[in-house]
């Protein structure tokens, strides 16, 4: 009779009553005569066996016979070491590495593993386990270890190959979760090499709900793509720089992994497994309407709070959609004018700039302030704009913003300055024939 000894990758947890849940240790399946011994763990007694039983065949699949032989675990303290485990046992080694390089981890260093667990002479001299090894190596089999690329997919940038639905990130926070995939946008990458020469890979990602803080340590080493006992995580130098390479802040992926509360960052993350290149997740707009647009009332990113869109990124749409000009009205600045000049200039751009700004007019109480858009018409108007903002900047902040008073340099409304044209945003003193007489 052969008996397989399964231990899981990832956590398998099997909920059991008052909100709690046990982790799947090992599995030993007999598969000839149906048989199955499943080992769990917890750190607390489990009464109703029968219960746990019926639990852990629903969540594996089992069918023929299935015992379970429960364990509870020690309490551990501070993620370093069990209270539990006396002063001779081999894992204390492990509690004394040092960990200072994790920046806050509890994570025992993995090269330590080798010296505790001996190695099964017997399971390596078995034949069928040799041709499962060799299969799992060979290209096209769809079966890898950690860190190679499934069955030579291309979509495959760390870890495995998976499938399944994708869930939203609004979904998954707050509470820690086992197996999920999210898919999304790459806002931010980072790979810092620790002191132990291992690679700290955090990124963040979004998808149209919400984002999330990702992490994974990697090591780099040749050995990793062919050796015999292959490290968890560990990838080859080429593996790490296609990595490297096509991880980059815009692209759109799809990861699989676990969420935990991270106690350094005092927030959920998403411990990462595996990724694979996703398409994107946005649709382009388009205009083909056939009357070309052109925006009165635009802002840029020199808007504070207001808008996300670069000079640079702003002129590409509007060459794009093909709009012949556009104006761009900050919030009681004019930053953007210089940048704005350069790239319209510019002979393959063909869109034409109208400068302006949108103020906060008032009238006698500078509390009680009114939007207004205020447009060049010529260089003149440049001119007496730039004079504007920096008297409204010099003398009229309030709250932060800078309030044009209704006399001055520039008499708004009725005796515009020569170059300038006004228009009123929102309900206030330029509504009525003060308006349409401009």
């Amino acid at each position: 009779m052969k008996v397989w000894h399964i231990v899981p990758k990832n956590d398998i947890l099997i909920p059991v009553d008052g909100g709690r849940s046990v982790t799947v240790a090992s599995i030993a399946a007999d598969l000839a005569g149906h048989a199955w011994h499943v080992r769990t763990e917890s750190p607390y007694a489990i009464g109703d066996m029968d219960l746990l039983r019926d639990r852990v065949s629903r969540k594996l699949g089992l069918d023929g016979t299935v015992s379970v032989e429960h364990r509870v675990t020690s309490v551990f303290h501070g993620g370093d070491m069990s209270l539990a485990v006396p002063d001779n046992d081999p894992l204390r080694q492990v509690a004394d590495i040092s960990t200072d390089d994790m920046e806050g981890y509890g994570i025992p260093h993995e090269d330590c593993y080798d010296s505790i667990y001996d190695v099964d002479d017997e399971l390596y001299a078995d034949e069928d386990y040799k041709k499962a090894c060799q299969s799992a190596f060979q290209p096209g089999t769809g079966s890898t270890r950690t860190g190679t690329k499934t069955g030579g997919d291309s979509r495959v940038w760390m870890g495995r190959a998976f499938g399944g639905d994708a869930v939203a990130i609004n979904d998954v926070l707050g509470e820690e979760q086992n197996d999920v995939i999210l898919k999304g946008k790459v806002v931010k990458v980072e790979f810092r090499e620790l002191k132990s020469k291992r690679i700290l890979l955090t990124f963040q990602m979004a998808d149209s709900t919400n984002g999330i803080s990702a992490k994974k340590f990697l090591d780099v080493s040749n050995q990793g793509g062919g050796g015999k006992f292959r490290r968890k995580n560990t990838l080859t130098p080429e593996e790490y720089d296609n990595l490297v390479k096509k991880l980059k802040p815009g692209v759109y992926v799809r990861v699989h992994g676990n969420i935990q509360y991270d106690n350094y960052q005092n927030d959920y993350v998403l411990m990462a497994y595996d990724m694979m290149e996703a398409d994107g997740g946005t649709v382009e707009r388009e205009d083909h309407n056939p009357t070309p647009r052109v925006e009165l009332h635009l802002h840029t990113v020199m808007s504070d709070m207001d808008a996300l869109i670069t000079v640079k990124q702003l002129i590409k749409t509007i060459k794009k959609w093909g709009h012949p000009a556009v104006a761009v009205t900050d919030h009681g600045v004019v930053q953007s004018f210089p940048l704005l000049q350069e790239i319209s200039t510019d002979k393959t751009n063909n869109v034409k700039v109208i400068y302006g700004m949108e103020g906060y007019l008032f009238d006698d109480k500078i509390d009680q302030s009114y939007h207004i858009i205020i447009l060049a018409k010529n260089q003149i108007g440049i001119r007496n704009l730039y004079k504007l903002v920096s008297i409204s900047h010099l003398k009229y902040i309030y709250r932060g913003r800078p309030r044009i008073p209704p006399g001055g340099p520039v008499r708004i409304p009725r005796r515009p300055h020569p170059g300038l044209g006004l228009r009123s945003r929102r309900a206030g003193p330029l509504d009525g024939p003060e308006e349409a007489a401009l």
